[in-house]
């Protein structure tokens, strides 16, 4: 073996054996395993686009402390509270491309935490005039993670001050963050991170809570489906923690990007049998969310209001999860491949976008995505992936299985022939928010294997429910991407004030629509050459209140077919001639070709594909200014069509290809 010069040693010490051109600890068994080596370089590729995009918005200042060291993100015009989060991956990069000039960016962006979110007690803000600290449990995650891996980089008193700090952070949330803390995903980190804390600062009894969190909350686990729940808990919205259909409150994006990785860590950190074999079940149950694309169908969820297609904004990421439990299903690393390339194609300019659409709309980027997914991916490359004996490319999606049924929140999955899509009558609101994500029957997904996404349900009314961690709609072209039978009555002048009040639209008008029924009715059933869904929805208000003159019922019949999809909606008697609307938004960049081929008939045309759109009836296209919409949920634009009607209408959908 060639000799270390004393150079080669210091460089050995500060920046590990890829310094040297040597293999990385962790990597060395996978170099005959293509697919492994094929999501690591793309992981460590995008890692440091992300590192160097995420460099080029700190601020340096340093006579200011109010600003130096921090992250300035080009959506919100400010310094995100929890850019600390780039400590670890800062110091990922540093080591991994020999470049101290990351290590002064961990410890700026730490500095400028430590001045302006660090409180007393230990605890961390989730911004400067912000009072939240449950993200105190995700600041400590990342800062234990980059001195686990990365603190010989630091000069020793910065290294100890950290641990310091650790140490003050873990007794907070030790004493504070209990199974029933806020929304599930903080319990369940917080398991991770007093696992993390107790190795890493000696203390046996950081480790035992971490123990007694991590079990306590594989009680909040579904029995039949094996979703993680919790996820807007509160009682006060049902008694017993349950809907009048028996459904659970469940988001799949904090489940897939922070439950379940923090879960995964855990276990595998901890050595806890009875845990990992939880998660390895729960993650095959939520893996059959993702889309041939990479894309999370996120479209039913509490949290839809977070929903980024490629996940949630501001959680870290499914490759922890996926990723370092390959070794345990075959198809686990090709999700986390699926999903990171995803990840890829919505980068920009070094940073995370919210969706595929955000460059093309012209919607500015948050930094909060990048620093936050940094992490994820970080610690898959410092963990190394485990021996992998197989792999499986294809995801349960990619399979035309017909349908399934998840009861635990009503929701249907088909998957027939090209076609992938999701109707749900979901009825657990988050937070008494009864027009927030989609319900009702609704078409919450549709996707093709050869066009891609061509519909996405977007909240019903778009609400800054998390106000500081949502971008706000900016413009006239922003609105509601879920497909739905609209009725639109004038209010009268007493409750005008009301409805304003309410944000209602057109200024006192009373909007009633199918996807807020929460008491809606779907059937699935094979029919000749496809699958018919059938649904049944009463059209009510955000109140979920039905108009003045009487309640009206409308049933859309969904039929898949080879390239063909058939809406058919079919208002009852009770409409007594009240004109409705439908409307469908198409999802489509504004770069894709639209062709009137008649009063009744439109075509977009794709990449490779054409997608006709066929009604018995005239088809409008709602005026916007470039004859597209957007909505940050979740991140698309779509061509907002539509059809007046009194009586039934018919909508067909045909797939062209070449």
């Amino acid at each position: 073996m060639t000799s270390l010069t004393r150079r080669d040693c210091l460089r050995l010490f500060l920046f590990g054996p890829l310094a040297l051109g040597l293999p990385a600890p962790g990597l060395t068994a996978y170099h005959s395993k293509n697919h492994a080596q094929t999501f690591l370089a793309l992981s460590e590729d995008l890692l440091a686009d992300w590192c160097r995009g995420m460099l080029m918005h700190q601020v340096y200042a340093p006579d200011d402390p109010v600003r130096h060291g921090g992250l300035m993100s080009p959506a919100e015009q400010r310094i995100l509270g929890r850019c600390a989060d780039a400590v670890y991956p800062f110091l990922w990069y540093a080591r991994r491309f020999q470049n101290e000039r990351y290590i002064d960016a961990a410890v700026n962006v730490m500095n400028w935490a430590l001045n302006n979110v660090a409180l007393p007690d230990g605890s961390w803000k989730n911004g400067v005039n912000q009072k939240w600290q449950g993200i105190s449990v995700f600041t400590a995650i990342s800062v234990a993670q980059a001195l686990r891996y990365h603190g010989q980089l630091l000069a020793p008193d910065v290294e100890h001050a950290w641990r310091e700090r650790l140490h003050k952070t873990g007794q907070w949330l030790k004493a504070t963050i209990t199974p029933e803390y806020g929304n599930i995903n903080y319990p369940i980190s917080n398991a991770l991170a007093m696992a993390l804390l107790g190795d890493l600062l000696n203390e046996p009894d950081f480790n035992q809570h971490g123990r007694y969190l991590a079990h306590a909350t594989l009680e909040w686990i579904t029995p039949d489906d094996g979703l993680i729940f919790g996820e807007g808990r509160s009682k006060k919205v049902y008694n017993g923690g349950r809907s009048p259909k028996g459904c659970y409150p469940i988001d799949l994006g904090y489940n897939v990007e922070e439950s379940l990785p923090g879960l995964a860590q855990y276990a595998l950190l901890s050595k806890d049998p009875v845990v990992l074999d939880a998660v390895v079940r729960v993650l095959r149950t939520h893996m059959q969310f993702l889309l041939p694309d990479g894309g999370w169908d996120n479209s039913w969820g509490t949290r839809n209001f977070k929903w980024t297609w490629w996940g949630s904004r501001t959680a870290d990421g499914c490759q922890p999860a996926y990723a370092l439990l390959a070794d345990h299903d075959p198809g686990f690393l090709e999700i986390a491949h699926r999903n990171t390339r995803q990840l890829r194609a919505c980068t920009h300019e070094g940073l995370l976008t919210g969706g595929p659409h955000y460059v093309a709309h012209g919607v500015a980027t948050s930094i909060h995505h990048t620093f936050c997914h940094a992490k994820a991916l970080a610690t898959v490359l410092d963990a190394g992936l485990p021996a992998i004996t197989e792999t499986d490319t294809s995801i349960p999606c990619e399979t035309s299985y017909g349908w399934r049924y998840y009861a635990d929140i009503d929701t249907w999955l088909i998957s027939e022939t090209g076609w992938r899509a999701t109707l749900t009558a979901y009825d657990f609101p988050y937070k008494k928010l009864k027009a927030g994500h989609a319900s009702g029957g609704a078409l919450s997904l549709l996707w093709h294997q050869d066009a891609g996404p061509l519909v996405a349900a977007s909240m019903n009314r778009y609400t800054q429910i998390e106000r500081y961690d949502m971008q706000p709609e900016t413009g006239p072209d922003f609105g509601t991407l879920t497909p739905r039978v609209e009725l639109v009555q004038p209010a009268n002048k007493y409750l005008a004030w009301l409805y304003r009040l309410l944000e209602r639209d057109h200024e006192g008008d009373a909007t009633y629509t199918n996807i807020i029924d929460y008491q809606a009715d779907i059937t699935v059933a094979r029919v000749p050459k496809g699958v018919q869904v059938k649904t049944r929805a009463q059209l009510l208000d955000a109140r979920q209140q039905e108009p003045e003159d009487g309640a009206v019922f409308c049933m859309i019949n969904y039929r898949f077919s080879q390239d063909l999809l058939e809406i058919k909606i079919t208002p009852d008697d009770s409409v007594e001639g009240r004109p409705l609307k439908y409307i469908f938004p198409l999802v489509s960049k504004n770069t894709e070709h639209v062709e009137r081929l008649g009063a009744n008939t439109l075509r977009v045309k794709k990449s490779g594909v054409a997608i006709d759109i066929d009604a018995n009836r005239p088809l409008h296209v709602e005026t916007v200014a470039n004859e597209r919409i957007f909505s940050h949920v979740p991140g698309l634009e779509a061509l907002p069509l539509s059809v007046s009607f009194t009586e039934p209408v018919i909508l067909v959908l045909k797939v062209l290809r070449g």
